[in-house]
């Protein structure tokens, strides 16, 4: 399955303002959607919308209001399967509250092109926009779809690492054999940049050639951070 399955929260004036993406390929075979609400203590609440399929889970604040207040949560029916380019309600928040009244609905939406909306998953787990994200992945498809069978996730450290390094590097001409995983993305605030891989044994180390797949350009990874790719490249 292909696209994306949107979220979208309706405005006041009708209109349908999409929160964020799903890659369809999340939902194979099924998914499993959930609103929880959570306190911790303290004048707020917030809803989490929790999202959990064999292959992946995440939650993406949808509702935080100030003070406590009872809030309905009713679920409208889905259809067994989702339309396409259709909108259809999921949930509706409702609250009687004279100050803060609250009427507000959650629906879904399937695409079957992944259009420019914040993909969750992709651009940022969490909130914190200067984390940079890696993904060790074999063909461009495996990332565009979401296949996370086909993906790998570096840890964050090492893909801080691996930015920082190749903002100081030097352009270098293309060295070594191709990896066996052949494509290396970093992601920061729906930012991309996309590198071929290629492995070049010396006699006590192993370097990492990167090869930016829009300009062509390749620079050199060296020492601990090259090694650590490997690690992650080899696994």
């Amino acid at each position: 399955m292909t696209g994306q399955i949107v979220f979208l929260e309706k405005e006041e004036d009708g209109q349908q303002k999409p929160l964020f993406g799903l890659p369809a390929s999340f939902s194979y075979p099924k998914i499993e959607l959930s609103f929880e609400k959570t306190t911790d203590g303290l004048q707020s609440m917030t809803y989490a919308l929790v999202i959990k399929s064999d292959q992946y889970f995440n939650q993406e604040d949808i509702v935080n209001r100030m003070g406590k207040q009872s809030i309905e949560l009713t679920y409208h029916p889905l259809p067994d399967a989702l339309p396409v380019n259709k909108t259809i309600p999921y949930v509706t928040f409702q609250s009687k509250d004279t100050e803060k009244p609250l009427n507000k609905t959650i629906s879904l939406r399937y695409e079957t092109t992944v259009k420019d909306i914040r993909v969750r998953g992709f651009n940022g787990i969490g909130n914190d926009n200067k984390e940079i994200h890696g993904f060790l992945h074999p063909n461009d498809a495996a990332l565009k779809d979401g296949n996370f069978r086909q993906l790998s996730l570096l840890p964050d450290m090492l893909a801080k690492q691996v930015s920082n390094d190749l903002k100081e590097v030097t352009l270098e001409k293309t060295q070594g054999k191709q990896a066996g995983i052949r494509y290396m993305t970093l992601i920061q605030n729906g930012k991309s940049q996309s590198f071929e891989l290629y492995v070049k044994a010396r006699a006590n180390k192993t370097d990492i050639y990167v090869k930016d797949t829009k300009t062509k350009k390749t620079a050199k990874l060296s020492g601990e951070v090259a090694a650590d790719l490997l690690t992650e490249v080899e696994e």
